[in-house]
């Protein structure tokens, strides 16, 4: 009796002879990609310790270069709302100052108003998270540092509102920014202690960034807010206000600039532990390549060869499959 082919065992044959091909076809696809061999301990022969020790130190190399570029990314994002905090504050007190001593009331409204948006503008600077965390609440980096400024406006206007001298409310207002008062207390959200420091690698450890309660901020955003009451003092009291608050805007900027410098140099010390990282994984990757490595020229020839191979394994497997004892006997 003549059956058709394939019979049961050629099938088998086949079937096995396409799937070490699909095996060789990955094998040899990710080896081009990697340019590293597949099989490690085949390739490393009695160095297989080495190879370990090698790979070990090429993943502790990338997850610390990953750490350094989220570390650096922190710092980076920091130093921006520095420089934008100082930029924005530039004039500001010294514009509203000139309005004040000029007597000009539409001036001083003005002023009043540039103000007010410039501390929306701050709240929401110092608000910044980076990674999920707040940059500026310390180690509650989890909640905002700031709650919104119109918690803060109605503090204020309830102060200057309030009865009492110009120089009684000038004081209310300093004991409400001083440490432990109503800004620590209703506004700053972030907590009382700094963030965990990073160490770079060699054992430096970084300064963690400044809260908001510290002085340059907790001075700025005072000086900003006597600024925004301004027009609600009585005319002969307006420039001695403006001026308090003028000199906390000038103070905190130049305690910005000395943040800024330092944040600068912090971000060259990570450039730098980020170079020595990129250094020893090359030293590492050489080393590793030495041993199991894959010239990729050479995969990408064998992963054509083995696609035209199992492409006419495929062909042929069709044209088995279609024989029919008229076909055999023709």
């Amino acid at each position: 009796m003549i059956r058709a082919l394939p019979d049961l065992l050629s099938s088998s044959l086949f079937s096995r002879v396409t799937t070490d091909l699909k095996n060789d076809l990955d094998r040899a696809a990710i080896e081009a990609v990697t340019g590293r061999q597949s099989d490690v301990i085949s390739a490393a022969g009695g160095r297989v310790g080495q190879v370990n020790r090698v790979q070990r130190v090429i993943d502790q190399s990338e997850a610390t270069q990953t750490r350094l570029g989220l570390t650096a990314g922190r710092y980076n994002q920091a130093s921006t709302v520095y420089e934008a905090l100082r930029k924005g504050t530039e004039n500001i007190g010294v514009d509203a100052l000139k309005a004040a001593m000029s007597g000009d009331r539409t001036g001083v409204v003005a002023s009043a108003n540039t103000a007010q948006s410039t501390l929306g503008a701050a709240f929401t600077a110092l608000n910044t998270r980076f990674d999920g965390r707040s940059l500026f609440a310390g180690n509650e980096g989890s909640n905002p540092a700031l709650a919104g400024v119109g918690e803060l406006n109605n503090a204020i206007d309830a102060i200057v509102g309030g009865a009492g001298t110009t120089a009684d409310k000038m004081a209310a207002i300093d004991a409400y920014f001083a440490p432990g008062g109503g800004f620590d207390t209703e506004i700053y959200q972030g907590g009382t202690e700094d963030a965990a420091q990073v160490t770079l690698p060699g054992g430096f450890q970084l300064s963690s960034i400044e809260r908001v309660d510290n002085s340059a901020f907790r001075d700025l955003i005072q000086g900003l807010t006597i600024l925004t009451s301004s027009f609600k003092l009585p005319p002969q009291d307006i420039v001695d206000w403006v001026r308090q608050g003028a000199n906390l805007i000038r103070s905190a900027q130049d305690e910005l600039a000395v943040s800024e410098a330092q944040l600068g140099d912090t971000l060259n010390r990570i450039d730098e532990a980020v170079e020595r990282e990129k250094d020893e994984l090359v030293i590492a990757s050489e080393t590793l390549d030495r041993v199991v490595g894959r010239d990729a020229f050479e995969a990408a020839s064998e992963t054509q060869n083995i696609e035209t191979r199992l492409q006419a394994a495929y062909t042929l497997t069709s044209r088995l499959g279609r024989l029919s004892l008229t076909n055999y006997l023709r």
